[in-house]
């Protein structure tokens, strides 16, 4: 018999049908067990750039809050009323 036959023989042959179709299942449970791996992995990197997007936010806020604190400390030795209004408004804003 040459490799073919035995091949087509195994292949077809009720033990050979069981091999395949457990092998079938086998390989579906791993591809089913991946993609449930791969959505929590996408839900956890959509989590994250959300999480990211959050902190920059909160960067420029502090960025923007450090340079009023600036301008504060610049004026404060001969700041007047209209420029303290003015900070104060806007730091409100905040």
């Amino acid at each position: 018999m040459d490799s073919i036959s035995i091949a087509n023989n195994s292949l077809f042959s009720v033990h050979g049908r069981r091999c395949l179709i457990i092998a079938l299942f086998g390989i579906f449970d791993v591809l089913k067990s991946l993609d449930g791996d791969f959505a929590r992995m996408m839900k956890e990197i959509h989590s994250l750039r959300q999480n990211v997007t959050i902190l920059e936010t909160e960067t420029e806020s502090l960025k923007f809050s450090t340079n009023e604190l600036r301008k504060f400390k610049m004026f404060n030795k001969g700041i007047n009323v209209k420029e303290l209004d003015l900070l104060i408004h806007s730091l409100r804003r905040l």
